[in-house]
């Protein structure tokens, strides 16, 4: 995959997901007997106080490798953002060849594409610095290195 994909999380727990127009080339690469790319998209939504995750398949994007342009693609999900969750989207590619998919190791891929720390809707970081206190102890007749 070579465009990006666009994602907003909105306050109401909409997810929105979006590839915007742009030549094909720039979008997906063109491989050797493929007729067809596949995106797959997997978005993952785990509660980090409990036991509840959401685990969103969404229906396999098949784009044909003739067209000259990649249209758009905007996809809303619904997610849960109550308490403290992860958010994961996880993106893949494979090819077809005539409707069969490609054996060619080469030309599959996945990746995690984004991921957010949430507390009720709203981004936090992942992990909170702490800064550690080192005590410094003189000894006698010399000066102590100061470590921190």
């Amino acid at each position: 995959m070579f465009q990006p994909l666009g994602t907003k999380i909105q306050s109401d727990g909409i997810l929105e997901l979006e590839f915007s127009k742009t030549k094909l080339e720039q979008f997906v690469r063109v491989i050797p007997k493929a007729s067809c790319a596949v995106l797959q998209v997997m978005v993952f939504n785990f509660e980090l106080d409990g036991e509840h995750c959401e685990l969103i398949k969404v229906n396999d994007m098949e784009i044909p490798l003739n067209l000259t342009d990649f249209p758009r693609a905007k996809l809303m999900l619904k997610t849960t953002q109550k308490g403290a969750r992860a958010l994961i989207i996880a993106l893949g590619i494979s090819y077809l060849s005539e409707g069969i998919p490609n054996d060619d190791k080469r030309y599959y891929g996945c990746q995690i594409s984004h991921a957010w720390h949430l507390q009720d809707g709203v981004e936090v970081e992942f992990v909170t610095l702490v800064e550690e206190k080192i005590e410094v102890v003189e000894k006698v007749g010399g000066i102590s290195w100061e470590m921190g």
